[in-house]
């Protein structure tokens, strides 16, 4: 069976009426004015076969109406009159907030651990920028469907709510337990279509410094400022080079490097934090001087 998406407006009732009065009934002319009652909606043909019909009464005509400044879109269904075919993608860009955060190959160097003994610190969620609005493929609900987790390595985190409020900014929240795995890559992918249909591009893992449309990639490695993928002296240094205005990193914000206790803001305590990190003293569960990514960034 052929399969597509359709999109079908329909008039379904015209009624044009103009009377006149002939000849002999005198020179008066009387006119209703004619008027419509439109429909309009869809009609698509899923995956299995089946067929979805999305219908209105009485909408205004779905046609774009320019003017000097603005363009009004008419009728429910005017978005389907604009489709093209171009697939969304997740909009790599600073990892700034309101942008996709955090940015793909960002390595977490901040605390693992509050007491020194359980892993219960970690990034707790990502936003993700489409380029236009978004929804799960298939008809599937926002959930594990739409948006998948994966590790190179031990359990990934578990999605526990999506926030698709701002779409197509997608807020993606992690549960407390498990946190992304020490030493490991978590990718974070999105199965979903543009409003048209058009699916998002799935390429694969394709590595480091490589643009992929459909998902982020982020290693927790602590006490890698540098994010040089191992930790060493030079960290401490950078991370000193951060918190007195000496470097600024080119992508997330300041803090994503110097805030080690996670808690917003960047006093001394976080620079002590550090030093306990690269020691081995709690509230780190290990030195963590010579630790590298078990795995390389998918």
């Amino acid at each position: 069976m052929r399969q597509g998406t359709w999109s079908l407006g329909l008039a379904c009732l015209v009624v044009v009426l103009n009377a006149e009065r002939s000849a002999a009934d005198g020179d008066a002319a009387y006119s209703v004015s004619w008027y419509t009652v439109d429909t309009g909606g869809i009609v698509s043909i899923e995956g299995t076969g089946e067929y979805q019909l999305s219908g209105t009464a009485g909408q205004y005509d779905a046609v774009l109406l320019p003017g000097e400044a603005y363009e009004l879109a008419g009728g429910f269904w005017a978005n389907r009159c604009t489709c093209d075919q171009t697939p969304p993608m997740i909009l790599h860009e600073a990892g700034m907030p309101g942008e996709t955060r955090p940015h793909s190959g960002y390595i977490d160097p901040r605390s693992e651990s509050t007491g020194g003994v359980s892993l219960d610190l970690g990034l707790d969620g990502v936003d993700l920028v489409f380029s236009e609005p978004v929804r799960p493929q298939n008809g599937a609900d926002w959930g594990e469907q739409a948006i998948v987790i994966t590790a190179t390595g031990g359990d990934p985190p578990e999605v526990v709510t999506i926030d698709v409020a701002d779409n197509p900014l997608i807020e993606v929240a992690f549960a407390e337990s498990p946190r992304p795995p020490l030493n490991e890559w978590t990718t974070v992918t999105a199965i979903v279509e543009d409003l048209c249909g058009n699916r998002i591009v799935n390429q694969g893992n394709l590595g480091p410094a490589e643009v992929e449309p459909d998902r982020i990639d982020f290693l927790f490695l602590p006490a890698d400022i540098d994010q040089s993928g191992a930790v060493g002296p030079l960290d401490l240094f950078r991370y000193r080079q951060i918190v007195n205005g000496l470097f600024e990193p080119t992508l997330g914000t300041a803090g994503d490097y110097a805030d080690i206790s996670r808690d917003g803001v960047v006093t001394p305590i976080d620079l002590l934090l550090l030093r306990q990190l690269i020691i081995g003293q709690p509230p780190s569960t290990r030195s963590w001087v010579g630790q590298t990514a078990n795995n390389p960034q998918p």
